[in-house]
């Protein structure tokens, strides 16, 4: 029987830019069928006012900022298992 994917959240943080901006970081581990883990980072920008996200961001963290698309299925996933 073959293992399914598992999402892991290492960490949740918020930073402020200066006052104005925030940004909303987590820290997913993907342990996939294979036992292979990666590792990826999945940002939130809000706009000023700090009620609306205005882009999202993920980067596979282990190949030095390879991003990944948010649309495509590994993005629709992760931003499942984030905002669940």
């Amino acid at each position: 029987m073959a293992q399914k994917a598992k999402f892991k959240l290492l960490s949740e943080t918020v930073s402020h830019d200066r006052g104005t901006n925030s940004t909303l970081n987590y820290n997913v581990e993907l342990t996939d069928a294979d036992n292979d883990v990666s590792n990826y980072v999945v940002t939130d920008y809000y706009n000023a006012s700090k009620t609306e996200i205005v882009e999202t961001n993920i980067v596979k963290y282990e190949d030095e900022g390879e991003y990944i698309d948010i649309d495509s299925p590994l993005g629709k996933k992760i931003l499942t298992f984030v905002n669940g």
